[in-house]
């Protein structure tokens, strides 16, 4: 019995996007915040996820950690954090007020924007309920 697999097998899968690597990180003022990257090299378009009041960055159901998943094996790095207050983000829930969401966007916003890999000139933005009327412009 043969181990391994044929040519035809590896160049399929070298002709699908494959996904890199998936980072929890802290933000300025105590932001968490989860980056997913697509495979290879390059400065990688990107979507900047926010998630909804009494929420957090996995989103209900996950499907913000879903989506990051898809879009990095679509070649898109995706970065999805914790409004402070919820989730594993400082703060108190208590807390919240708008300017302070907005706050956390620009944070994440900058932070993103700021790293390697990623083209700063190609990030969108994706919110879900509530959040989605309050979505900063893109920068």
């Amino acid at each position: 019995m043969r181990k391994g697999l044929s040519a035809s097998a590896v160049l399929a899968l070298l002709a699908f996007p494959a996904h890199g690597e998936t980072l929890t990180l802290t933000l300025d003022r105590g932001i968490a915040a989860t980056l997913e990257m697509p495979a290879g090299h390059g400065r990688f378009p990107a979507v900047l996820m926010f998630h909804g009041l009494g929420s957090s960055r996995d989103e209900v159901g996950i499907i913000f950690a879903d989506t990051a998943t898809a879009l990095a094996m679509d070649g898109i790095a995706s970065l999805r954090i914790d409004f402070r207050g919820f989730g594993k983000s400082d703060g108190d829930t208590g807390a919240f007020t708008l300017e302070r969401q907005n706050e956390d966007a620009a944070i994440a916003l900058q932070a993103l924007a700021a790293m390697d890999k990623i083209d700063a000139e190609r990030i969108g933005l994706m919110g879900f309920s509530f959040v989605t009327a309050r979505l900063l412009p893109p920068a």
